[in-house]
């Protein structure tokens, strides 16, 4: 029917009736990709490329599920008649090539769309990009990204800094995991209000090695952002507090103890033996006591 329709140029009969199916059916037909494609290859033969893109948008999934390489022929030839796509088309084009793992194309598409200069690559079509690399293995082409990223000026926000810190973590290269975290914690990144929230457990891993290694006063810097944005969870506190007792700052560990308890988390039994224990070797019966007492 909707091909029918499409052939004789009844378009907004077809959409109309797209929309009906479901609801005419009672649920038994749910919307596929394959309906959608079918009208808005009808209204760009029909040169109506403006209301195709819009059908484009509206699709859900259209390039969730891959249909790739459809989405790239209609691009192509919307923009090939002066239509200018949108930063919701392109996001939304960008991700569907990295979840197809055509990284490849990306390249093509963004050097494109650099260079009329209409469309500027924002934070979140560079997240997806970095994400995609990071998933695919391929660190270096990640970083490549991020350089490219700086020298457009976009602003990196939280998951840029996490997405590439767990990736150097998972490698085990600690070294320039702490580089990109120092300038993490200089740049104050998560204490912006803009771009996505920073998530605690997404640090976990960077924290956990610095305060292995005597390096938990680094690691508090960024984790007392992170409390400034209303972000934590009990693993980073543990990490933070028994990372303070293994260099004997049993203070500062006490400190984050009463913050931990003020967020209505729950010490497990390791954090109160350490501070305890801890505050009786430095002869500080009353903070032991005070310990004692919260648990």
């Amino acid at each position: 029917m909707l091909e029918i329709l499409g052939r004789e140029r009844n378009l907004n009969v077809a959409r109309n009736f797209l929309f009906s199916i479901e609801k005419r059916s009672n649920g038994a037909v749910k919307l596929e990709d394959r309906f959608f494609n079918s009208l808005i290859r009808s209204f760009g033969q029909a040169g109506l490329f403006e209301q195709s893109m819009k059908l484009f948008q509206t699709m859900k999934g259209y390039c969730m599920k891959q249909e790739i390489d459809e989405a790239l022929v209609m691009v192509k030839e919307m923009t090939s008649r002066g239509l200018k796509l949108n930063k919701i088309t392109y996001n939304t084009l960008i991700k569907g090539l990295c979840e197809a793992r055509k990284l490849d194309k990306i390249k093509d598409i963004l050097e494109g769309i650099i260079g009329d200069g209409e469309f500027s690559p924002d934070t979140c079509t560079f997240n997806t990009l970095i994400h995609a690399h990071c998933c695919a293995g391929n660190l270096g082409e990640a970083f490549t990204v991020f350089e490219k990223m700086k020298n457009l000026q976009v602003p990196a926000d939280s998951a840029t800094y996490s997405v590439l810190l767990c990736s150097l973590c998972q490698r085990g290269d600690y070294d320039r995991a702490e580089m990109l975290f120092d300038e993490l914690s200089e740049k104050e990144v998560l204490l912006s209000s803009s771009g996505s929230k920073p998530l605690a457990a997404a640090y976990n891993p960077m924290f956990q090695h610095l305060c292995e290694h005597g390096k938990t006063k680094k690691a508090e810097r960024v984790f007392r952002q992170l409390m400034k944005r209303g972000t934590q969870d009990p693993p980073s506190y543990k990490l933070m507090i028994m990372g303070h007792c293994k260099e004997g700052a049993y203070e500062s560990g006490y400190e984050l103890l009463t913050w931990m308890l003020r967020q209505n988390f729950i010490p497990d039994i390791e954090i109160y033996d350490s501070l305890i224990d801890g505050f009786l070797q430095k002869d500080r019966p009353l903070l032991a006591k005070e310990t004692l007492e919260k648990c």
